[in-house]
């Protein structure tokens, strides 16, 4: 069954450059797409006396230049959210692609 592409999605490229102190993370918005979101996972866990929650969620997005571009090292941003690319495969005939990803809830 077709989702409804229902969502507007930032996607961010994430790079690193060296100040001479060290290396320093860039983030650069490339552009926006119409998603579908759709949650497969949660957790909860203990790390260092606090909890960590995290969702894990799976996109749904047309197949374009820009979105075959992506890379796992790349992230988007929904409803306040920054997801964590972990994977990415295409759908169908290559029309659709799905982004997995991992956000986390305590930040």
């Amino acid at each position: 069954m077709a989702r409804a592409l229902d969502r507007r999605i930032e996607l961010i490229r994430v790079g690193h450059q060296n100040t001479g102190n060290g290396i320093r993370e860039t983030i650069t918005p490339i552009g926006s797409v119409w998603a579908s979101r759709s949650d497969v996972g949660d957790a909860e866990r203990a790390v260092a006396g606090t909890v960590q929650g995290t969702v894990r969620t799976a996109w749904l997005v047309r197949s374009s230049p820009l979105t075959r571009e992506l890379k796992p090292k790349d992230r988007l941003t929904s409803q306040g959210l920054t997801f964590e690319i972990l994977g990415l495969r295409e759908i169908g005939r290559g029309n659709l692609i799905e982004l997995t990803t991992e956000a986390r809830l305590d930040r």
